[in-house]
């Protein structure tokens, strides 16, 4: 049966046409902002992700250059050098402090003064522009009142199997980065340090 509707009663196809295209503007104006943060913060989270992974290699890297070079005269500059590649990742100019420093067990952390200046005994500080200086340079071999590795200079460490000549047992030694992680977006933030350290045993060696 069919039903008669009162004159004028029916939307025609543009008014039914005018009235979608309304509510999908709505739609999309409530649904695209969220879309868009949730897409910057995969983003911004994925590159935090990769600076952190970066940084835990690098300092691997230069922790196991260290085990290796052992008291060589030039041990540091040869972990700076594998810093230098682990790091080829992260923008050079934002890290903030390097520090190889005197551990005492695999779970020993920096000593917070070595976060910032080097401490005889305990720890060489490097800046980033160090990571590429020649092993010719003056702030290696330890000349006194010069070189940048003269505060644990490289040749006292210990590194043999016994304790002969007192060089031995052989010494734990740490790898320290802080670098500065910046922000495409600035949603969480412009900038956020990053810290990361590896700590090793130099290997052990039978002296004659």
């Amino acid at each position: 049966m069919l039903l008669n509707r009162p004159a004028g009663d029916e939307l025609s196809a543009v008014d039914r046409g005018t009235g979608d295209r309304g509510v999908a503007l709505v739609e999309a104006g409530l649904v695209t902002p969220v879309l868009m943060f949730i897409l910057i913060a995969i983003m911004e989270g994925g590159l935090l992700f990769r600076d952190w992974l970066t940084l835990g290699n690098m300092t691997a890297g230069g922790a196991r250059s260290a085990a290796i070079a052992g008291s060589d005269p030039l041990a540091d500059w040869q972990i700076l050098q594998e810093l230098g590649k682990g790091g080829t990742g992260l923008q050079r100019a934002n890290i903030q402090h390097i520090a190889i420093f005197k551990a005492s067990s695999a779970t020993s952390t920096i000593p917070l003064t070595c976060k910032t200046v080097a401490v005889s005994g305990t720890c060489n500080v490097y800046a980033a522009s160090d990571l590429t200086l020649p092993q010719t340079s003056t702030a290696f071999t330890c000349i006194v009142g010069v070189s940048k590795d003269r505060f644990w200079c490289p040749t006292t460490r210990k590194n043999a199997v016994f304790n002969n000549n007192g060089n031995g047992p052989p010494d734990w030694i740490g790898v320290y980065v802080r670098y500065n992680h910046i922000s495409v977006s600035s949603m969480f933030g412009s900038s956020m340090i990053l810290e990361d350290q590896t700590v090793t045993k130099l290997e052990p060696r039978k002296l004659v």
